[in-house]
């Protein structure tokens, strides 16, 4: 059941390589432990950091950036493991390149609450702005 004002969620905003479609090890994985509930969008600059992009959620500068919404059914087994795969939480680089945190993302006419992995501590002169918001088809118009 998708409630949009809960204060836990299992709800899930992917951005990038997580994508449907991406056929990536993880987004696969992500497939199969979750139900695909659509397309939603956030406001934030995006960021191609060379082979995966970061987001900057920005509600005042950013662009409308498209993802997908999951809702995950072992919500705790599983951030678990995208947070390894995200490389967030101890043993890994300081600063790590992400943080989880809870976003609203516009979904149809509701505003739903999701999880989602944002920059962190972002040096943004390094990288290119993905300036059309879907890494989706940044991604597929660059493989071909």
């Amino acid at each position: 059941m998708i409630e949009s004002g809960n204060k836990f969620t299992d709800l899930l905003f992917v951005y990038g390589i997580l994508r449907k479609g991406t056929n990536n090890e993880m987004a696969l994985f992500l497939e199969k432990n979750s139900t695909y509930v659509g397309k939603g969008t956030v406001k934030g600059i995006m960021y191609d950091l060379e082979g995966y992009p970061a987001l900057v959620e920005d509600e005042e500068k950013g662009f409308e950036i498209v993802g997908d919404i999951y809702q995950i059914h072992d919500i705790v087994n599983i951030l678990d493991e995208l947070d390894k795969f995200e490389e967030l939480g101890p043993g890994f680089d300081y600063p790590n390149k992400y943080t989880r945190d809870k976003i609203t993302v516009h979904f149809k006419n509701a505003q739903l609450k999701c999880w989602i992995y944002l920059a962190n501590d972002l040096d943004t002169s390094k990288y290119a702005m993905i300036d059309t918001g879907d890494y989706l088809e940044y991604y597929l118009s660059k493989k071909n």
